[in-house]
């Protein structure tokens, strides 16, 4: 027989035969971790891997009767079917039933027994961290050709950076950041001072604004779990002279040099992308905050907001509107959740640590996409892992 939890911690005995389904269940994990080994090129279109896996995983694991840990993202799917239900002739159904499906990817996943999901969490780590370091010393020797499909080029900067097998740097940092994470919870003893030196200088090396804040909260995570909360002030002081050092790298002073704080929020060169969005929304609230209440209704914010992305300026040759589609399609109630239901660390600082990874989370993605999936499914993995 073999031990599968269900929601809850709850134990379901399947035969032996049923370790298909944990083989099924690790290609829909393999697949958000490592995307950029599998994404599927039709024509110019992109079919990220997630969509195939798990669709094929979901009826296999539901079948075998994988419970689902359903209960933490009741609140965002009502939200959702309420936004669309009050604006039914606006709706985009599809937009709808898109993340609500991804949503349901992740209830059926946080449920992956932790004895595979831990050990996959670490093998992610390491593979992520030594595919940088060796790409940084590939490119060091100009051998960067080899792994060409690993790099992010930019035209503005002389550095090449590192996405190793996720779509893009600040995608690979949040990458390790979410899995360090759930070890640090599940297994302190593994992350040693020597491994989480080598973590940080991953994190460094993809030369990601984000990696180095990925860094800092990694760190303070680290302390705060080994029961060092005094610590945390010395990593923030740590955090601050890292900072000042590595702005004097040719890479990050270029990166820097691009702010022009003059500018407000639109000078804060890519951070500016990430940003827009909320801008936008700030500029057609006045007069109706309705759409905050209970939203627009499905796909309102995106294309509205591609039309009007002219009167910006911006060197971004794509540009989307991440969390902030969410935020203003089914208003802010079908977010916070997300922020404050799932997972619920105890003890403060965790929790605001938490909290601080997750609007990292919601900067770079919004709730259609493999890295969402990523995070929330080991978010409510933790969480069940820990209720026992």
């Amino acid at each position: 027989m073999t031990d599968i939890y269900g929601a809850r911690g709850r134990h379901i005995q399947l035969p032996n035969r049923s370790r298909f389904p944990v083989v099924i269940a690790l290609l829909a994990w393999s697949a958000l971790a490592f995307p950029s080994f599998m994404i599927i090129r039709m024509g110019n279109q992109l079919v990220f891997p997630h969509y195939v896996a798990i669709a094929l995983a979901a009826p296999i694991l539901l079948l075998a009767q994988w419970r689902m840990v359903i209960y933490p993202i009741l609140p965002v799917l009502f939200f959702i079917f309420l936004s669309s239900l009050l604006n039914i002739d606006s709706a985009d159904v599809w937009v709808a039933t898109f993340h609500s499906l991804h949503l349901l990817a992740i209830a059926l996943l946080a449920s992956t027994p932790g004895r595979i999901a831990l050990p996959f969490a670490k093998f992610v780590v390491i593979a992520y961290c030594i595919t940088i370091i060796l790409s940084q010393v590939l490119i060091f020797f100009g051998l960067q050709s080899l792994i060409e499909w690993m790099l992010v080029h930019n035209e503005k900067l002389v550095t090449t950076r590192v996405s190793a097998f996720a779509t893009e740097p600040s995608y690979a940092a949040i990458i390790i950041l979410v899995s360090v994470r759930f070890i640090i919870v599940i297994d302190q003893k593994w992350l040693n001072v020597p491994r989480l030196s080598f973590i940080i200088t991953s994190l460094l090396a993809t030369l990601s604004l984000f990696a180095v804040l990925s860094a800092m909260l990694l760190l303070m995570m680290y302390l705060v779990r080994r029961g060092r909360i005094r610590e945390v002030i010395g990593v923030f002081i740590g955090g601050a002279v890292l900072l000042i050092g590595i702005s004097f790298t040719d890479f990050f002073a270029q990166r820097l040099a691009q702010i022009d704080m003059s500018q407000g929020a639109r000078g804060l060169g890519s951070g500016t992308i990430r940003l827009l969005p909320y801008l936008y929304i700030q500029q057609i609230l006045p007069g109706n905050f309705w759409p905050l209440l209970v939203g627009a209704g499905a796909g309102t914010l995106e294309p509205a907001f591609y039309m009007a992305v002219g009167q910006y300026v911006t060197d971004s040759h794509y540009l989307t509107a991440h969390m902030a589609g969410p935020i203003y399609d089914y208003g802010i109630p079908a977010i916070l959740p997300i922020l404050f239901l799932w997972n619920r660390p105890t003890g403060l600082v965790d929790r605001i640590l938490y909290i601080t990874m997750t609007l990292l989370v919601m900067l770079n993605t919004g709730i259609g996409t493999y890295l969402f999936v990523f995070f929330g499914a080991f978010a409510l993995l933790e969480q069940r892992m820990r209720a026992g």
